[in-house]
């Protein structure tokens, strides 16, 4: 039994699952749901959850840590790690094991399915993980809360810095080494500066591109906070503001602070989507908003819920996730303004 009450809670929620799936034992097998469900961080290992153990299958770089873990027992892979778990189920007589269907590739399914005399029925089970994990507990918004402040605190600073003469990838560097002196693990993801015209591309990929006088220039950045990430947007300019981007930038503002405001448990992540774009629509620039308002953020930089028109989340209180519209013009430049969210009782807190 796991020390962590966080931890007992998530591992009796899966195990609860079991009879109604009809399995006897749960194979985690995505690095960051295996660290949601036992605090493991090592890499290329899996879970195997039965009704009163836990087993951390993983290779000889990780087994002191995951002996360090005293509530899990350690199961050291000598060959294909799809080999050592359906190995591991058959011996301690697991007849049904469930697997999370985003989890396994069709290579990974087939070497469990096809191990040398192995009885095992392996069982499709959703993404329960997955869906746990949208909703987060007390400490895990004390860790995204920590994370955020770090990144908040970054982009303060950062005008002192983003000036003409500094490139994207200078300018991302500093960033990075800010973030680090902060005291985070690592960044989230790898950090946007995207200036000019190539702020008009949504998720640009960092360049030499030296940034001008009356530049736009989109920021985006995380932090990775023990185990935990941060998303975060923010729209400078350098100089004379061009006059379309002056407007967007007004337009975006106030369809964030729409989304924001419609934003309490029952609502339909769509619906905050819908806020958002109708606005932007409305002002002539629906054809410029590329993608998603928003998506959860945890473990995982991108997770549950999403916020789309297509998604079908509905928010629950503990939910965090991103609210960040955008206008991008081609040849010109664009505003993206990026804000995370916890649901409460009643509303959403902004971070």
């Amino acid at each position: 039994m796991s020390d962590n009450p966080a931890i007992r809670s998530r591992l009796s929620k899966v195990r609860a699952l079991f009879k109604k799936s009809g399995i006897d034992a749960l194979l985690v097998a995505s690095p960051p749901n295996v660290f949601y469900l036992s605090g493991f961080k090592g890499t290329d290992s899996y879970l195997l959850i039965t009704g009163d153990e836990g087993y951390i299958i993983t290779d000889r770089r990780f087994i002191r840590e995951a002996g360090s873990l005293e509530a899990f027992k350690t199961e050291l892979r000598e060959r294909r790690i799809e080999d050592t778990a359906i190995a591991l189920a058959g011996r301690i007589k697991v007849s049904s094991l469930g697997f999370s269907e985003n989890e396994l590739s069709v290579y990974a399914h087939k070497r469990l399915q096809s191990h040398p005399g192995q009885k095992v029925r392996l069982v499709a089970c959703g993404n329960p993980v997955l869906e746990m994990r949208a909703t987060k507990d007390a400490g895990e918004i004390s860790t995204i809360k920590k994370a955020v402040r770090i990144t908040k605190s970054v982009l303060r600073n950062a005008s002192e810095f983003i000036k003409p003469g500094l490139s994207e990838r200078g300018a991302s560097l500093k960033l990075l080494n800010k973030l680090i002196e902060a005291g985070v693990d690592d960044k989230a993801f790898d950090i946007i500066v995207a200036s000019g015209p190539n702020s008009a591309r949504p998720h640009a990929i960092v360049t030499k591109r030296v940034m001008k006088n009356r530049d736009s220039v989109i920021i985006d950045i995380g932090a990775r906070y023990h185990g935990y990430s941060s998303d975060l947007t923010r729209a400078f300019h350098l100089g004379r503001i061009n006059s379309k981007l002056k407007d967007a930038y007004s337009i975006v503002k106030e369809a964030q602070a729409l989304a924001i405001d419609s934003i309490r448990p029952g609502s339909r992540a769509s619906d905050i989507d819908d806020i958002a774009r109708a606005f932007i629509s409305k002002n002539g620039y629906g054809k410029n908003f590329l993608h998603g308002l928003g998506h959860g953020v945890g473990i995982d930089v991108h997770e549950a819920p999403g916020i789309s028109a297509h998604s079908k989340d509905v928010l629950t209180p503990g939910m965090i996730f991103t609210v960040e519209p955008a206008i991008y013009i081609d040849g010109i430049g664009g505003v993206r303004l990026e804000e995370m969210v916890l649901v409460n009782d009643k509303d959403c807190e902004v971070l």
